[in-house]
């Protein structure tokens, strides 16, 4: 939704979906990517989360897709 955007909605769900996690013994949480949507990164990184791999993901209907985790 372009209208909610830059109110920090998607950085709130995030860092209480870290915090739940945390709560619930999760040393980890990884996330995937797409390579081509920078500011989606941006927002990862915003959290504290870092680039670990990047590939291509190859799906079912032949497309292909650069993704990075987080």
């Amino acid at each position: 939704m372009p209208e909610r955007r830059d109110q920090g909605i998607a950085k709130e769900i995030l860092r209480i979906l870290k915090e739940y996690a945390t709560q619930h013994g999760k040393r980890v949480v990884a996330c995937k990517v797409r390579a081509d949507v920078p500011r989606n990164i941006s927002l990862y990184q915003s959290i504290g989360c870092h680039v670990s791999e990047e590939y291509v993901l190859h799906r079912t209907d032949g497309i292909s897709i650069t993704v990075v985790s987080m």
